[in-house]
């Protein structure tokens, strides 16, 4: 941000709504790979003929992709339907789903850069309640979670739980814990100590069939395939 800090652009004066793309949390998965201009490429062929977003590429990995709240109104589109589509094609080119928070109606650009000063603050860039329900999930996924039990233990309803997650995660509560448990996984057979059935479990998959379908999902191989990666 500070890079732009002079720069003067359209939407400085006027209402905006930011998204903040980031796929931060898989960086330490040596199965993931992007690029700055790989993620400004997809960014636009998901709003192409739609709006015209002001795209800023904070890093190989992360961008602020700004809309004109003229624009918004003018098309009758909102924010949260050009979020899910932003996601959805993000999850066609691969498997890796980013977080997107976003907020609507910033005054300009100043407001804009403060929200993104909040957002990351914030742990994992998120506001308290989807913040303590990553915690929660992050610190228990080897166990038995149903959206129940999640809701119970953060003290939210599971309608709200489900609306606000969504909202600001960009996926459901059930995709984000299942690619936390893959993501787990990877690590474990990476280590190379435990057998799949043993590392299934460890994760909170007793179902190890299920978990070989769902870490092929969501790797683009099968747990043994990348295995083989880490240990010829």
């Amino acid at each position: 941000m500070g890079q732009h800090a002079k720069t003067r652009l359209a939407f400085m004066e006027a209402s905006c709504a930011v998204c903040y793309v980031t796929f931060e949390k898989f960086l330490s998965n040596e199965a993931f790979s992007i690029s700055g201009s790989l993620l400004r490429d997809m960014i636009l062929d998901a709003v192409q003929g739609v709006l015209q977003p002001y795209i800023l590429v904070l890093n190989d990995y992360s961008a602020l992709v700004i809309f004109s709240q003229a624009e918004l109104s003018g098309s009758e589109i909102k924010v949260e339907q050009l979020v899910k589509k932003l996601y959805n094609r993000f999850t066609m080119y691969q498997s890796f789903a980013p977080d997107m928070p976003y907020q609507e109606m910033l005054k300009n650009y100043e407001e804009a850069r403060s929200v993104f000063r909040e957002f990351s603050s914030n742990e994992g860039h998120y506001k308290t309640d989807v913040a303590k329900t990553l915690e929660y999930m992050e610190e228990n996924y080897m166990y038995r979670l149903t959206l129940s039990s999640i809701s119970a233990n953060v003290n939210l309803s599971s309608s709200y739980l489900c609306r606000i997650f969504k909202s600001e995660v960009g996926t459901s509560i059930t995709n984000y814990l299942n690619n936390l448990r893959i993501r787990k996984a990877a690590t474990l057979i990476k280590e190379n100590t435990m057998s799949m059935k043993e590392i299934s479990s460890m994760v909170g998959i007793d179902d190890q069939l299920y978990f070989s379908r769902l870490f092929k999902k969501c790797m683009g191989i099968s747990p043994s395939e990348y295995g083989k990666r880490y240990h010829q």
